[in-house]
């Protein structure tokens, strides 16, 4: 059956008024209940759906919300969405999901086909060199709110995100305290403010308790394979670290394997910290002592602030009281980090 089947299809069907069908269909008092029980019955042999989309154009309200994520094939991301799922799901919104893959020009789509579309509100985790967008947003008045990534200098909106550097730093400061002082760090190549504090939050921890900075012991990679190298460049060296702080949780695997290929242990040869906690981690052999981010709150916490905003408009920008949220971070000490 035609999946677009209309009012008046269904009226000719039935034999009444366009007017009485619409009646019928939204419940709507006027209709007796033999008639309708026979529209109804013609709508479902009919396999008809409302156009919601046009109604709630009609009512300047479409309970709908768009989402722009950077990756979405990035398991932080599908967690992101189960928290902000939680919550639409309960205050019956339809969610909108745009992927920019880390895309300036495909960021900037996303979000104008979200907003001709009438979408009440946005959650965007955006992508480097944002702010123009950003400001325009504002200009426009429209609800949105900042998931994960930091907010450009002089931005002021609300936004949720975690302490990528407080995190990292407290993630060293952990090995440190377990005697360790040859410490290594393998990050990914990035122009986000995100993986860049990691290293911030290593180096701020090493200062912290006299250990010089080698650069040596400072590896970037811009894929998983290329961890596996510059492991190996860790491994390789004559004085090797007796620690390695993963600041990617997609980089885990490669490293890990890679230390196992050189016929080395963890933790007795090498001790591992990782940045994330995912699932394998905590039943690998040995456990691997992890950072477990809080990223499904950043979803559901990030909806709650929109949604109160789509229901509480501020008269203006100056009546605005902004939210910035940011989560830490929890260490799940296992068995990857050997005492010295």
């Amino acid at each position: 059956m035609n999946k677009n089947m209309t009012l008046k299809e269904i009226a000719e069907r039935a034999n009444t008024s366009i007017n009485t069908v619409s009646r019928a269909l939204n419940s709507k008092s006027g209709v007796s209940e033999q008639t309708r029980q026979r529209i109804m019955q013609v709508a479902a042999e009919l396999n008809y759906r409302p156009n919601m989309l046009a109604r709630s154009m009609r009512g300047s309200n479409t309970n709908m919300l768009g989402i722009v994520i950077g990756d979405i094939s990035n398991i932080f991301f599908v967690k992101v969405l189960e928290g902000i799922e939680e919550i639409t799901n309960k205050e019956n919104l339809t969610l909108a999901i745009g992927n920019s893959s880390e895309n300036l020009q495909k960021e900037n789509k996303n979000v104008e086909m979200f907003l001709s579309y009438r979408c009440e509100g946005l959650l965007i985790s955006p992508v480097a060199g944002s702010r123009q967008l950003l400001e325009k947003l504002k200009t426009e008045a429209v609800n949105f709110v900042v998931l994960d990534r930091p907010l450009p200098p002089g931005i002021e909106c609300d936004h949720v995100g975690i302490n990528n550097k407080g995190d990292s730093q407290r993630a060293v400061e952990h090995i440190v305290n377990c005697g360790h002082r040859d410490i290594a760090i393998i990050n990914v190549t990035s122009h986000l403010q995100t993986e860049q504090d990691r290293f911030s939050g290593y180096k701020a921890a090493l200062e912290e308790n006299g250990i010089p900075l080698r650069e040596e012991y400072v590896k970037y990679c811009d894929s998983k394979q290329s961890a596996a190298q510059a492991c190996g460049d860790l491994l390789a060296l004559k004085k090797r670290p007796t620690a390695i702080f993963v600041a990617k949780e997609s980089l885990g695997l490669e490293v890990i394997s890679t230390i196992s290929n050189a016929g080395l242990s963890i933790p007795n040869d090498v001790s591992i910290l990782l940045y994330g906690d995912p699932d394998w981690a905590s039943v690998f052999s040995p456990k691997i002592t992890c950072m477990q981010r809080p990223i499904k709150e950043i979803g559901s916490i990030g909806a709650n602030i929109l949604i109160s905003r789509m229901q509480n408009p501020a008269a203006n920008d100056q009546d605005v009281s902004y939210k910035n949220i940011v989560l830490d971070s929890k260490l799940m000490v296992r068995d990857s980090i050997r005492i010295l």
